[in-house]
């Protein structure tokens, strides 16, 4: 690898990717929830297959960039949370590959991050504001990309099992049995009953299954 080269080793990875997409299930396309999986998902496991043997050298550490939506499933974003879900599992089951390898591997949980994909998509779809301005707390939370990139720094330094941003996302993680109970269903039921609908005329309406900070792979 080019930074192995660079540098003379490779210390600590970080496997971040993620970008994601509009429309329910049965809206969107094939080739836009494949994309939104091959990005957050076959991308993180790409960079932890070919850093492994970097970092049996060194006995480093990578930590997973998940998502809070690993342990909140939120209606129209289905590629999203199935991706990072994902994210979470790949690296939970490569912490017990690599553990005797001397290789330690984490997983981040970041909940809404300050960033334009996410002001894009409020800007796209005022159904995905008001839904995110419903949600119980800590999932309605915004955290600033300053203090996302402390708390991951500061996760990888001490190459830690679970890094939340912000540290409130534990709460999440507690109940996420909980949000996806029958004793939640209700809740969920009557908050996406009319947004459901609404947020797929507005998808129809746009045209596009993606923020427009989202790059757009060229087809051949």
């Amino acid at each position: 690898m080019a930074a192995a080269e660079h540098f003379g080793r490779i210390d600590l990875v970080l496997a971040n990717a993620g970008i994601s997409s509009y429309g329910t299930v049965r809206q969107i396309a094939a080739e836009d929830f494949e994309r939104v999986v091959d990005v957050n998902l076959t991308g993180v496991y790409r960079t932890l297959h070919s850093t492994i043997p970097y970092l049996q050298k060194s006995g480093g550490y990578a930590l997973v960039v998940s998502s809070q939506a690993a342990f909140t499933p939120l209606a129209g974003l289905a590629a999203y949370n199935a991706s990072k879900a994902g994210a979470e599992a790949l690296a939970l089951a490569c912490r017990q590959e690599v553990a005797h390898l001397g290789i330690g591997v984490g997983v981040c949980h970041p909940s809404w991050v300050d960033t334009d994909i996410v002001r894009g998509a409020e800007a796209d779809l005022p159904t995905f504001r008001a839904l995110r301005k419903k949600l119980p707390w800590p999932a309605n939370k915004t955290t600033t990309l300053q203090t996302c990139v402390e708390l991951i720094t500061a996760g990888m330094q001490k190459r830690s099992r679970r890094v939340y941003v912000p540290g409130e996302v534990v709460v999440s993680h507690w109940t996420r049995q909980l949000v996806v109970s029958a004793v939640a269903e209700p809740f969920v039921h009557r908050l996406t009953k009319k947004l459901v609908p609404d947020m797929e005329r507005e998808v129809a309406t746009l045209g596009r299954a993606h923020s427009v900070h989202t790059p757009v792979t060229k087809k051949s």
